[in-house]
């Protein structure tokens, strides 16, 4: 692990860290992108149905090597995969990708990011936490498949904190909010 992992990790989960609780029943994921040693984007998964955090960053490093490109025209996960990967032209190849929580490696309501990273090929992916999810584990075996250089467990203990309630609430014990309250509408036992 390199000394500047945990620096740009820092702002990978500090960028999730906003948009705690928005993308629910998901994750709040956090992704930068360094190219060449130069940090280009710090981008995150804003709302549960829209792009995931890689697929945000990924589409805002493009833009920056490209900005008249159609690309800022699409908005969903599936036509930003389907144009990263018709269009990528290995620019990716030399950029690390720090990411909060492992990429989802199945098909849901958006594209499995670990495929489009395996297919983008980037130099290096580090990944805060392990995907506790079944369902949409294996990101990181997909990418090892490939040969991208993976690193697991950078600053794990302070991507488990962000990732605290989903974690929870995938477990089924997770609680947004309790009140108790008397059938006449009282809660503080005054009438």
């Amino acid at each position: 692990m390199k000394i500047d992992d945990n620096f740009y990790m820092k702002l990978a989960i500090d960028e999730a860290w906003k948009y705690q609780f928005l993308t629910y029943p998901n994750p709040a994921v956090g992704c930068v992108i360094v190219k060449n040693g130069k940090l280009l984007v710090i981008e995150a998964h804003k709302e549960a149905g829209m792009p995931h955090a890689e697929v945000n960053a990924l589409k805002a490093a493009y833009l920056l090597e490209y900005p008249n490109s159609i690309l800022k025209m699409k908005n969903s996960s599936q036509d930003i995969h389907t144009f990263l990967l018709e269009n990528h032209n290995g620019y990716f190849n030399d950029c690390e990708i720090f990411v909060t929580l492992e990429p989802c490696n199945h098909i849901g309501k958006t594209p499995s990011c670990a495929n489009l990273l395996k297919e983008l090929k980037p130099k290096r992916v580090i990944i805060a936490h392990e995907d506790i999810n079944k369902l949409a584990s294996g990101g990181i075996e997909t990418l090892k498949s490939v040969n991208i250089d993976v690193s697991i467990g950078c600053m794990k203990k302070e991507a488990y904190d962000l990732l605290y309630p989903f974690i929870k609430w995938s477990s089924g014990t997770f609680i947004f909010y309790k009140m108790a309250q008397t059938l006449n509408g009282c809660i503080d036992g005054t009438v």
